[in-house]
Formats: structure tokens, sequence, C-alpha cells
């Protein structure tokens, strides 16, 4: 049975300095990574619109800065932020 999750949306940012191909290498990396542990998960399976989920259900944008005091800007009020 489909669920209602139909497309996921996961934002990082990287205080690191990273060339073109460097940066394009960790997109990809993490993008897999996320996809495997979203598709491998049994609790989130049958949530799930499309499985198994691919990178046209999965967004991935990656914020590469400086450092933390670049910018600020306000979510949401439908996003929330998680840290570990």
């Amino acid at each position: 049975m489909a669920g209602d999750i139909k497309r996921l949306y996961l934002a990082f940012n990287v205080y690191k300095n990273f060339d073109l191909k460097e940066a394009r290498e960790l997109i990809v990396k993490k993008e897999e990574q996320y996809l495997k542990i979203l598709n491998e998960s049994k609790e989130v399976r049958p949530y799930l619109h499309h499985y198994p989920a691919g990178s046209r259900n999965f967004e991935l944008p990656l914020t590469f800065k400086s450092s933390k005091e670049d910018f600020a800007y306000p979510l949401p009020p439908n996003m929330r932020v998680l840290q570990y």
C-alpha cells in the first residue's frame, strides 16, 4: 500500500572548502547513502509513494559556507531543523 511520502528534502550546510569536482562527488555520495538508508527502512517503506525511492523522489541541497556566521535564513513553517 502506497503512503503519502512522494518526495523527500534534506538540506545541509557544509563548512569546508571544496572544489567543484569534490562538491559533486560529495553530493552524489550523500544522496546514495541516504537513499540506501531510506529504502532499507522497514518502518518507512509502507509510507513511500514510490518504492524503491530514487533520485527523482529525493532532493539533497548542500550549502557550502566558509563559517557558521555567513548568513541565516528563516525556514518555511513546514520544515524542521535536525542537528546531530
